[in-house]
């Protein structure tokens, strides 16, 4: 009883005090709150435009070592080595004219730009399909073009491209090529003892821009990982790009260990099959010629963009 006497008298308490409270505070004059000063609104944060296929200039890169570069939808690019219009904002096609006329070779490539990022970081995949359109011509007749290739190749590329700063980027190539037919391939494709129809090259092509429109291009890497003997490969080439025009100009090398270390004893083996092998890498091959193999490439493009 007595404690239940003490919660009484503590709640009587309690709201006698409250009711006291309220009751002052309706005699208190009333007070109006200060004026606030208008808070100036935050800027809406940037929206960042979506990274797409990269603008001008464009740089389709050397014969083995490529860019990322993808056409934006509805441009084009037409030229003595290439001829290629991107048919989405990601998706550029294209084909080798010089291919077309000095190898009777014909070419299909297609460049998808998988991804790039603010900093212009990109991912891209480029799939190429090349086939000669008639058989080896050994025998020189004079009715007849001398035909002396004969392949059917794919090459999937896997490209990888750093931009280090404004002036500087990287574009690392892995490719993975299958051979249908190579009786007597290009020159990328070295003469080899053990037959075998992969390719594994891992290259590293960099770009590096020395004015406003001058560019320089640098490439080394190796060739041929699924047999041997493995090739070393280095390019460079200096070349100018504008909004419409676009060149570069230089050489590439692919040799064998043995070659790059004895210089007196390489030479074109490739060259020799072609020019004196009517059945080209089918025939029999020197394993002493294809330890000193070793060849120079040109490495070249003139082309009007629009």
């Amino acid at each position: 009883m007595i404690a239940s006497s003490r919660k009484v008298v503590f709640v009587s308490v309690s709201l006698v005090i409250f009711r006291c409270c309220f009751a002052f505070a309706q005699t208190l004059p009333s007070v109006s709150s200060p004026a606030l000063s208008p808070v100036p609104l935050l800027p809406p944060p940037e929206m960042k435009p979506e990274i797409t296929a990269t603008k001008w200039p464009f740089v389709n890169g050397h014969n083995v070592s490529a860019t990322s570069d993808a056409l934006p939808k509805g441009n084009c690019v037409l030229g003595l080595d290439i001829a290629a219009c991107g048919v989405s904002d990601r998706i550029s096609v294209g084909t080798s004219i010089w291919m077309l006329m000095d190898y009777n070779m014909n070419s299909l490539a297609v460049r998808g730009l998988l991804s790039e990022d603010a900093e212009g970081n990109k991912w891209a995949l480029q799939t190429s399909y090349f086939k000669t359109y008639r058989p080896r011509n050994y025998t020189y007749d004079a009715r007849e073009p001398l035909t002396t290739y004969q392949m059917e190749a794919l090459w999937i590329m896997l490209i990888r491209t750093v931009s280090v700063n404004d002036h500087y980027r990287m574009h690392f190539n892995f490719h993975s090529n299958y051979y249908f037919d190579e009786k007597m391939p290009f020159s990328l494709r070295r003469p080899y003892v053990a037959q075998t129809p992969y390719q594994f090259n891992l290259t590293v092509l960099n770009e590096l821009s020395m004015t406003e429109h001058w560019i320089l291009l640098a490439e080394g890497g190796l060739l041929d990982f699924a047999r041997a003997p493995l090739h070393f490969h280095v390019g460079t080439s200096v070349g100018r790009v504008t909004d419409t025009w676009s060149f570069h100009f230089g050489f590439s090398m692919t040799g064998s260990r043995d070659s790059v270390f004895a210089p007196t004893t390489r030479s074109d083996y490739q060259e020799d099959l072609r020019a004196h092998q009517p059945e080209g890498y089918n025939s029999p091959r020197d394993p002493l010629r294809v330890k000193d193999d070793f060849s120079i490439h040109p490495e070249f493009n003139l082309s009007y963009q629009f």
